[in-house]
């Protein structure tokens, strides 16, 4: 859905954590998953992890993305991250190089799959320290600048969807550069729904 200019709101959250959790280490992935697919956390675990366990890493959770377009749930998935070396090539994960110094081309990559329907799924840090450790998954469902984006854009916000009840990030809107160095979730992967 479109919003005020520069702005675009795709409709779908992630699920809230269950209580009592499924997982004792968390069940933010799945959470993430059933809200993209439109599907129970259960289900996401039964159906696309394939076991209760926790989805640890990019890798990971790029195989359940692959599961869920062979299900029939994804349109279209983009089940491993953008590759952003510096420029001696060496490959940075989830914070970057540093990664908030980049944020304005990370923005511009995940605005324009926003506007083309794909949801993002990033791993963060859920205490929002900056540490080099992610613990958390959360969905990106939204981007918006100031103005008009066929301009010079200098700087944008991300809407960040996330399970947790006590996190105070469900629907949240937060600066690119912010996002990415209190959080990480430069390497972010993309699933948009069949439905």
């Amino acid at each position: 859905m479109i919003g005020a200019a520069g702005e675009v709101v795709l409709p779908r959250r992630v699920r809230s954590q269950p209580t009592p959790n499924i997982n004792p280490g968390g069940d933010c992935g799945p959470c993430v998953l059933g809200g993209i697919f439109d599907i129970s956390v259960e289900d996401a675990y039964d159906r696309i992890k394939g076991e209760r366990k926790s989805i640890t890493g990019s890798w990971e959770m790029g195989r359940c993305l692959r599961v869920a377009s062979m299900l029939g749930l994804a349109d279209r998935i983009i089940d491993e991250s953008a590759q952003w070396p510096d420029v001696h090539g060496k490959i940075y994960k989830a914070f970057g190089r540093p990664s908030w110094l980049e944020s304005l081309p990370w923005f511009m990559y995940v605005r324009a799959m926003i506007d083309a329907g794909y949801y993002g799924i990033a791993e963060v840090e859920y205490e929002r320290r900056g540490g080099i450790d992610t613990n958390h998954w959360v969905m990106i469902c939204g981007a918006r600048t100031e103005g008009a984006v066929n301009g010079k854009t200098l700087t944008g916000d991300v809407l960040v969807s996330c399970s947790a009840r006590s996190s105070g990030m469900q629907d949240e809107w937060v600066e690119a550069g912010e996002f990415l160095k209190q959080r990480g979730g430069y390497n972010i992967l993309f699933a948009r729904p069949a439905s």
